[in-house]
């Protein structure tokens, strides 16, 4: 019996592209930059608040994660905190008693 190795050999990683952002004030007030997916062109130009819908102004901008008393129990993101914290609590007993 032969043994035949297929190995195409070791993969390169590719390094990450990184954008230059933008700094200028009056383009970041006016234009929503990185809004156009084109090549050619330029940014869509921001209209007035009136022309949006309402819930858009209510969407959380912040990383931080909301506290789980804050969360509604119907709610996906809920149930993803408590698993979360669950997970947390069994790899700290788990690494602590060394089970």
């Amino acid at each position: 019996m032969i043994h035949v190795f297929t190995f195409v050999g070791p993969v390169l990683k590719k390094k990450k592209k990184f954008f230059d952002t933008e700094t200028d004030p009056e383009k970041l007030c006016n234009n929503l930059c990185g809004g156009n997916i084109y090549k050619e062109g330029e940014d869509p130009k921001l209209g007035p608040d009136s022309v949006y819908p309402h819930w858009i102004w209510d969407l959380r901008t912040e990383k931080k994660q909301v506290p789980i008393k804050d969360l509604s129990p119907d709610t996906w993101e809920y149930w993803r905190s408590v698993k979360k914290i669950a997970r947390k609590r069994k790899n700290f007993y788990m690494k602590k008693y060394k089970v």
